[in-house]
């Protein structure tokens, strides 16, 4: 490992927080808009379920884009390096959030209004398709050995707190009058990314490369083709990523979109206080993050994700079950704060350890943003159509996830275990040509 001064870590720390508690504040405050606003903004002419499925619809479109952000920005990480590809992707996630909120709606210039939407959103997609694994990947080839789970876990709290801080402007912005709301109060969510953008791109500037990508680089083992050789070398590790992402996404997606839009329509609960519960939920996920990292670190992430799959697909039908009943407040943050940090937090880590470091930025973004299609891309759109076509019972949408969460478990116990990461992974082959594993055999050097 080459060595990195305290100083250049600390920046890299934060700067591996800001970057993903912007993208991830960014991009959901987008969901929550598609849930409470773009229904009369951008598709008035529709009824009111119709409403709700094409402004998930063009929620949606941010996640079919991700794919696209993370074949380029992972094959730009591999090859040129993390801390450029970083602050790009930085760049054209928040600029497209700040013309959603200075855009025009459809009673202004009409048709155009949808379109523009979609592809904002579109932009949006692309950059957090190459942010989630460069974020990671900045966290944990910078941190010391033995330490990896923890120091992944600060992109995952970064992300909390993006949920957080989305929640508590949406939240903010609901106690407005409903006509102000609706005329000019739901753009203020996204106008506000501007002061998050100046601090990210600040921090950012300030990042050196990773340890691992300069060790890469001046031993001549960085790849030439990495898209290519990924998909020739890691298809398998990938699927296994995907398998475990898609539960996660879905469940995370179907909490903060649909189930949002599903109590305040369905249940009747007052907005703020649905909002405010997954304020304190994201808030709580935080600490549990961290503790979940140096469990991680000790007991390994496998076993952590492997009790979360299961405790979440439980809870999930404690949560419907409070919403029909009028007060999930307390089980909402539960549920996020305490149980969905387990399948969460050991991604950053885990998903990192199954590549080697010439395609790590391309294995993991593509992976995990495949994973976003077919999780949190359509999980709100498929939850709405099972409740609409089973009269109105959520009880569907909670065995879907279940489902969901036995195909995590499955994937989960032959990964690889976070401890490769502690090894020196700069050489042909990478992790895979130093550590022999029970679940792979003896890799081929």
């Amino acid at each position: 490992m080459l060595h990195i001064d305290k100083r250049k870590r600390r920046y890299a720390a934060a700067a591996s927080v800001i970057g993903t508690t912007i993208e991830v504040y960014d991009f959901f405050i987008f969901g929550t808009a598609a849930a409470l606003v773009f229904g009369k903004q951008f598709f008035p002419g529709l009824d009111p379920t119709a409403a709700l499925i094409a402004s998930f619809t063009s929620y949606a479109v941010g996640y079919v884009a991700r794919p696209l952000g993370a074949f380029i920005f992972g094959h730009f990480g591999d090859k040129s390096g993390r801390r450029d590809t970083l602050l790009i992707t930085l760049l054209l996630m928040a600029l497209p959030t700040i013309l959603i909120g200075l855009m025009p709606n459809y009673d202004t210039i009409g048709i155009a209004a949808p379109i523009l939407l979609c592809l904002l959103r579109i932009f949006q997609g692309i950059a957090f398709g190459g942010e989630w694994g460069g974020a990671v990947l900045l966290a944990v080839e910078t941190a010391p050995d033995g330490r990896k789970s923890l120091w992944g876990a600060l992109p995952s709290a970064g992300a909390s707190a993006g949920i957080v801080l989305s929640t508590l402007a949406w939240a903010a912005a609901s106690t407005m009058p409903d006509a102000a709301f609706q005329a000019w109060g739901w753009r203020l969510p996204f106008l506000a990314s501007v002061v998050l953008l100046v601090i990210g791109v600040v921090l950012r500037l300030r990042i050196d490369e990773t340890p691992s990508f300069q060790q890469a680089r001046s031993s001549g083992t960085l790849s030439r083709a990495p898209l290519s050789e990924t998909f020739r070398t890691a298809k398998l590790p990938m699927l296994k990523c995907v398998c475990l992402r898609v539960f996660e996404n879905s469940w995370f997606a179907i909490v903060l979109v649909f189930f949002v839009s599903y109590a305040v329509t369905t249940a009747k609960i007052p907005k703020p206080q649905i909002l405010n519960a997954i304020a304190f939920g994201g808030a709580l996920s935080i600490p549990t993050l961290f503790a979940i990292g140096w469990l991680g670190d000790r007991i390994g992430q496998r076993i952590i994700y492997a009790f979360g799959a299961v405790a979440l697909a439980a809870w999930t039908w404690v949560m419907f079950d409070a919403v029909l009943r009028g007060d999930p407040s307390l089980v909402v943050v539960i549920g996020l704060g305490l149980i969905w940090p387990c399948v969460y937090g050991p991604q950053s880590a885990l998903f990192a350890a199954q590549f080697e470091t010439r395609v790590r930025y391309s294995g993991l973004s593509i992976a995990t943003q495949l994973a976003g299609i077919l999780g949190g891309g359509i999980a709100p759109l498929v939850a709405a159509l099972l409740v609409a076509n089973h009269g109105g019972s959520p009880a569907w949408v909670a065995l879907y996830l279940s489902a969901l969460a036995v195909i995590g478990l499955i994937a989960v116990l032959s990964m690889r275990p976070t401890s490769a990461l502690d090894l020196e992974p700069h050489r042909p082959g990478g992790v895979a040509a130093l550590r022999p594993t029970a679940e792979f055999g003896t890799p081929t050097p």
